[in-house]
């Protein structure tokens, strides 16, 4: 690419080498040239070789054919027609070498890339360490060139960050580094970051003895783009599209949809390779991926608004990745997700984009709303419950009235509700799931309305409305199995045996968890034979099998873990945690409480979260801590009042709803705590509680690391 530093590496090279050539090593800057007529004209020139009664290329033949010589021509990318004369020169001349730099493959038989990449970028794992920064390439030259103009500059913790920072928004590129650094004599680098938001309007001012195409960046990259053919401008401009990466495919499906680009795009995209205006990697599946420098991103990207088509681009992109999640989507309630999940996760930063797009554009709420739905059961898979609900709730509140009943409002309205569902915020859940089931039962989709009344149980189980849930879990898979469909049905009977267990009808829920375990097992999904374990540990637990109940929520959470369902898992770590407790293993149990605790806090589940703090103050009390068990029992006193709910189990203003057992658990440990304290350690330890914030009890209550997520899996 442009400003990676060809034309210095070559120089470089030719005068480590120049005792190698009897006859010499010449540089030829072309530079200057954009008529490829005059580039024999200019080599003879450099070469002392004067014109004669022959053509200038015989005359230049004769006198090279027996010279051992090294010809360094520079940018020759502008003169790219004049390549059959050099090949014809190497022909003539058995012993002469030409050194060519170029932003492009000269296509000759002759021919040896050697591909020039920006400077390595910093490496350094977790915090930013001096010593490590220095070791990296790009860093190295930029202090180089800030010292240049600043000498009393130096490379400390305070500015380390930023210096990182600056070298990765500029990939490594030599010139933009060098023409950043020159920013510092009258910039901070905090200063010069911010204005790096706009890197081809910040780096300009280059050395004046630098050609013209260098003295901005701008320049640089202009002088790349403006030798490429339109149709490979035009496909340039569109690829900015892409938050990142892409495929053929990809590029094929958005930028050439109309076929305004010819039947393929494999001769422009080629060319924007070999212009080094395009990078290619292999992706995870060894499929190739194109992705291309920031700096040029943001250049070609002012090139699409200026042609006016972005507003295309941005359509076509989301309806593409529209397509693509909504083929996935049945995929993902099957025991296939795992291929398409990271085929979702693959498109992810794409989607982010995508949204936010819609979400700033009124006319395309909808299109928001329907991408967005089409990730319900992404978003909380893969653990983006928070951001998946943020999206969902963001669109839906921007919604006209002539929306109201879109399908695609149901199935936003229906993922919101389900995602507030798991992070334990059931009075909006409830709420969502309502509206949603309303405008189904309009549309007369049966299946979704199915779907709809299973969460819609399993909030109702959530807030102990027994009957009700079961009721909705009922007639939920009775649908199910009226329409075949076997996942939906299973998932529903897996809720319907919780809800007849808590019920206190044990032998009906064995039944339905017996019979979503062997549905599960029939369309071989282990995801969804993780949740009717889960069920059946928590029966062999509230029946003292405490080693049973150990074994159920391992195999459970070991399949959740592997699918990556963090609720799921989290969910199955509690119940072990808590199995552990019973048996008074308090290392085991704090082991574990202290992993899911992150976990639940992540997620942005209350109940889980406050469930794990009053575990973990068992336990602190149980090893005569009992001044940080009371902290930790304060504080989460004080959540629980913040979800409208009091310690004696009594709601005030409606909220999460924490079964009897939790509640129990925490005026037991309440009252053994406080026994070993004299009234003022009580009374200081209670009020430091209430003062902390989340993060301090989240610090108090962890202490080391724990156990890792992959040792739980073996406990």
């Amino acid at each position: 690419p442009g400003g990676v530093g060809k034309t210095r590496l070559a120089l470089r090279v030719a005068d480590q080498v120049k005792d190698q050539f009897a006859d010499g090593v010449y540089f030829v800057p072309l530079s200057t040239l954009t008529d490829p007529a005059l580039v024999l004209p200019t080599l003879a020139q450099t070469l002392q070789v004067r014109e004669t009664g022959q053509l200038l290329l015989d005359s230049l033949k004769a006198y090279l054919h027996n010279k051992h010589m090294l010809l360094v021509r520079d940018n020759v990318e502008q003169v790219i027609a004049a390549v059959p004369q050099i090949k014809e020169l190497l022909s003539a001349s058995p012993q002469l070498k030409i050194l060519a730099t170029s932003r492009t493959s000269l296509h000759i038989r002759e021919e040896k890339e050697l591909p020039v990449p920006p400077l390595g970028l910093p490496d350094c794992v977790g915090k930013l360490d001096v010593a490590c920064l220095l070791q990296a390439p790009a860093v190295q030259l930029f202090v180089q060139r800030v010292q240049e103009v600043k000498p009393d500059f130096v490379l400390k913790a305070d500015n380390a960050a930023m210096v990182a920072e600056i070298c990765q928004r500029l990939d490594g590129l030599p010139l933009a580094l060098e023409l950043a650094a020159a920013r510092l004599k009258i910039f901070s680098p905090a200063k010069l970051l911010a204005h790096l938001e706009q890197p081809l309007d910040t780096l300009v001012g280059g050395a004046r003895d630098l050609p013209d195409r260098q003295q901005t960046l701008r320049n640089t990259i202009e002088w790349s783009y403006n030798l490429l053919e339109q149709p490979a401008k035009v496909l340039l401009r569109r690829l900015t599209i892409f938050a990142r990466s892409w495929t053929l495919e990809d590029a094929e499906q958005v930028c050439n949809n109309a076929g305004d680009l010819g039947s393929d795009m494999l001769d422009e995209l080629e060319m924007l390779v070999d212009n080094n205006l395009l990078k290619r990697a292999d992706g995870p599946d060894g499929e190739p991926r194109f992705t291309m420098l920031h700096t040029i991103r943001i250049y070609a990207r002012q090139q699409l608004v200026a042609s006016g088509e972005e507003p295309l681009m941005q359509q076509r992109h989301a309806a593409y990745l529209i397509q693509l999640a909504e083929a996935a989507e049945p995929f993902l309630t099957s025991g296939q997700r795992s291929e398409y999940l990271a085929r979702l996760e693959a498109m992810l930063e794409d989607v982010r984009l995508a949204l936010r797009w819609c979400r700033a554009t009124a006319s395309e709420v909808e299109t928001g709303l329907r991408l967005a739905g089409a990730f319900n059961w992404f978003w909380y898979l893969r653990g983006y419950v928070r951001e998946g609900r943020e999206w969902l709730e963001q669109l839906l509140a921007q919604a006209t009235p002539s929306l109201a009943n879109s399908v695609y409002q149901a199935e936003a309205r229906f993922g919101a509700g389900a995602l507030a569902c798991t992070q334990g915020d059931l009075v909006i859940a409830r709420q969502q799931l309502a509206a949603s089931r309303t405008i189904y039962a309009a549309i007369g989709d049966q299946r979704a309305l199915a779907n709809v009344m299973t969460f819609q149980g399993i909030v109702a189980l959530s807030q102990g409305e027994l009957a009700s849930a079961r009721e909705l879990c009922t007639a939920s898979a009775a649908q199910f199995h009226a329409l075949g469909d076997i996942w939906s049905e299973a998932f529903a009977l897996n809720w319907l045996g919780e809800i007849t267990f808590v019920a206190g009808h044990e032998a009906e829920a064995r039944t339905h968890c017996e019979k979503s375990l062997a549905l599960f097992r029939q369309i071989g999904d282990s995801w969804g034979t993780a949740m009717p374990l889960h069920v059946l540990a928590n029966m062999a637990w509230v029946g003292s099998d405490y080693a049973a109940a150990h074994d159920l929520f391992a195999e459970s959470g070991a399949l959740l873990h592997e699918a990556g369902d963090q609720w799921g898992y989290a969910r199955s770590l509690a119940g072990s945690a808590a199995a552990a407790l019973h048996q008074k293993n308090y290392t085991q149990a704090k082991s574990v409480f202290q992993v899911v605790l992150p976990l639940w806090e992540e997620l942005g589940n209350q109940i889980g979260l406050i469930s794990c703090l009053i575990g973990l103050a068992e336990v602190f009390s149980a090893e005569d801590q009992s001044a940080r068990a009371i902290k930790i029992l304060s504080n989460a006193d004080m959540l629980l009042r913040k979800n409208g709910f009091t310690t004696d189990g009594v709601q005030s203003t409606g909220g999460i709803l924490l079964d009897t057992v939790d509640l129990h658990q925490f005026q037991r440990t309440l009252t053994l705590a406080r026994a070993k304290l004299i009234e003022a350690q009580f009374t200081a330890a209670w009020s430091q509680g209430q003062e902390m914030t989340l993060d301090q009890i989240m610090g108090e209550a962890v202490e080391g690391q724990g156990c890792t997520a992959e040792e739980l899996v073996s406990i």
